[in-house]
This record gives structure tokens, C-alpha cells and sequence, in this order.
């Protein structure tokens, strides 16, 4: 079971980064589409609720958990949030699009985290 969850929450990871990589992309070509914010929130919440679950029968240790918790607000919670709040900013465009592209690179961050930090400890301990 545990097995089966790590490779979901992977595979979950990659459909929330090629996400922000649409959204992203989408913005640049001024393309909107109205539920795709909303769709991307939705599974954002459903894979982080995925990875509590994981963590929660993983039984990790403390430091290996903070990792994953540095990985959780980069790739589920910092992308969702600028998304929520993206409507109600009063700014230009091409900060707007900087940041989108801010928050794609964090996103791919987190992941490398994530994975490089699992290779990390699988090795050392």
C-alpha cells in the first residue's frame, strides 16, 4: 500500500507541474479559460491530502518529514495560493507573468526536493 501511494503522489506531482506549466503558458497566450484555476485548486487540495495520508502511514522520521513538508508548500500550497489571490492583484502584466513563472520554477523545486531528499536518506540510512 505505502508502495502504491509513493508512486500516486509521484505521478501526482507531475500532473501538478505540467499544471502550472499550462496555466502558465496559457497566460502568456492570453488564452482564458475559467475553470482551469478552479480545476487546478481542486487537484492541487486532492494530491496534498494524498501526500498527508502517505506521510501519515510512512511513519518517517522528523527530518525526513520537514523535507517533505518544504516540498508540500512549494509544489500543493505557494502555486494554489498565488492563484486564489492572482484576480485581486493591482499590477502589471509582466510581473504577473514573472511570477507565474516564479511559482512554476518553485513547483519544480519542490519536487527536486522531494526526490532528491527520498534518494538522500534511502542511501545514507
Amino acid at each position: 500500500m505505502n508502495n502504491f501511494l509513493n508512486k500516486f503522489t509521484s505521478i501526482l506531482d507531475i500532473i501538478i507541474l505540467i499544471s502550472i506549466i499550462i496555466y502558465t503558458a496559457l497566460f502568456f497566450l492570453d488564452i482564458n479559460i475559467p475553470a482551469f484555476p478552479n480545476s487546478y485548486i481542486f487537484l492541487s487540495g486532492f494530491a496534498l491530502v494524498i501526500k498527508i495520508i502517505f506521510l501519515k502511514l510512512s511513519k518517517e522520521k522528523l527530518y525526513k518529514l520537514l523535507n517533505h513538508f518544504v516540498a508540500c508548500i512549494l509544489i500543493y500550497i505557494a502555486p494554489s495560493y498565488y492563484i486564489i489571490q492572482y484576480p485581486h492583484l493591482i499590477v502589471s502584466n509582466q510581473i504577473i507573468k514573472l511570477t507565474l513563472i516564479l511559482v512554476s520554477i518553485l513547483v519544480f523545486c519542490g519536487i527536486l526536493i522531494e526526490r532528491f531528499s527520498n534518494i538522500i536518506y534511502s542511501s545514507n540510512y
